[in-house]
């Protein structure tokens, strides 16, 4: 009855919640070059006599930087600060940020703003690199650790754009091939990852790519969420069901 009919439901929100994933995965395929080419398969029609993507590297579009080594007994005050377990493939996860001592001068040098994009420096070899865009989404100001880069973009680059492109080339492995790899811990390193190539279009086209891709992510969380109310919403129709049970 009830519950069968929820269980559709179910079913039905996560067939759903994957198709989008899919179609987002299939999107990223097509929009950015393949690995080892540097045209995309597909350019938006306003975009198609544009010229072709010009090949450069990472640093030429912004600065990157290494946070600061965790020191327990280092002068100034406690700063909260991120490090890989806070930044995940497109969401940074604000459940537990920890605090380290450093002086104002350190606190603004390894400080993240708004639209900066966080890399994981240190990571295992299928994760490191994963990337998220900050949105200023930790209440109070932050810095972050060397377990993560910070890619602060250039003007004439858009940081969407650029936050996309690294979760792509965490995904098809292209941070994997210029890690360093240790006995278990892969790292990309600031050097490496300032001096990789890819191809980049011109400031319009990266505007409407990194539109395109994060209206699909919006739609992905937004559509994620309604599946965990309607488990959440499950979980409490049996807990009712068996406390009335007990009670007959």
């Amino acid at each position: 009855g009830c519950l069968s009919s929820l269980d559709e439901l179910i079913a039905a929100q996560a067939h759903k919640v994957e198709a989008l994933k899919t179609h987002k995965k299939g999107m990223m395929q097509q929009l950015f070059p393949r690995k080892g080419e540097s045209q995309p398969r597909l350019r938006f029609p306003e975009f198609r006599d544009a010229g072709e993507w010009e090949v450069m590297r990472v640093d030429d579009h912004g600065t990157v930087l290494a946070g600061k080594a965790l020191a327990v007994k280092a002068p100034g005050p406690l700063r909260p600060y991120l490090r890989t377990k806070n930044v995940l493939d497109g969401l940074i996860d604000l459940s537990d940020v920890l605090k380290m001592p450093m002086t104002d001068a350190e606190f603004s040098r390894f400080e993240i703003l708004d639209g900066d994009v966080l890399l994981n420096e240190g990571q295992s070899l299928e994760l490191v690199g994963r990337a998220s865009i900050y949105r200023s989404e930790f209440r109070e100001r932050c810095a972050m650790q060397n377990q993560l880069l910070r890619f602060r973009a250039f003007p004439a680059t858009c940081a969407e754009f650029a936050a996309q492109y690294f979760r792509k080339c965490q995904k098809d492995g292209t941070f994997a091939n210029v890690a360093t790899k240790t006995t278990s811990v892969a790292h990309l390193g600031s050097s490496r990852f300032s001096a990789l190539e890819l191809a980049w279009p011109w400031l319009p086209e990266q505007q409407r790519i990194a539109s395109c891709l994060s209206d699909l992510d919006a739609l992905i969380t937004a559509e994620t969420q309604k599946l965990e109310a309607l488990k959440t919403h499950k979980k409490g129709l049996m807990q009712q069901l068996f406390t009335s049970l007990e009670a007959i």
